[in-house]
């Protein structure tokens, strides 16, 4: 998994009672309404994603997370996808 690197042992077991606290009590998605484009102008989504791809850009500029993302893009380019079939 992708992740695997970044979650430590106390990040694991944080998660797993999250998710047994979230199916005990499932949660209420009303917040995903603020996403759509009726409450979420489109300028505000277009920040968000440039905020993204340039945190991204300047992340890939450091050797050691440029190691962590070739190691990434490294698994992903042996998996065998068909990408015309999502088009």
């Amino acid at each position: 998994m992708i992740l695997e690197d970044f979650i430590d042992f106390d990040l694991r077991e944080e998660i797993k009672q999250q998710f047994k606290k979230d199916f005990r009590y499932p949660p209420k998605y009303d917040q995903i309404l603020l996403e759509t484009k009726e409450h979420l102008p489109d300028d505000v989504k277009i920040e968000n994603i440039t905020f993204i791809l340039k945190s991204g850009y300047e992340a890939a500029k450091d050797k050691k997370m440029k190691d962590i993302l070739d190691s990434f893009k490294d698994k992903f380019a042996n998996i065998n996808m068909d990408w015309n079939s999502y088009h």
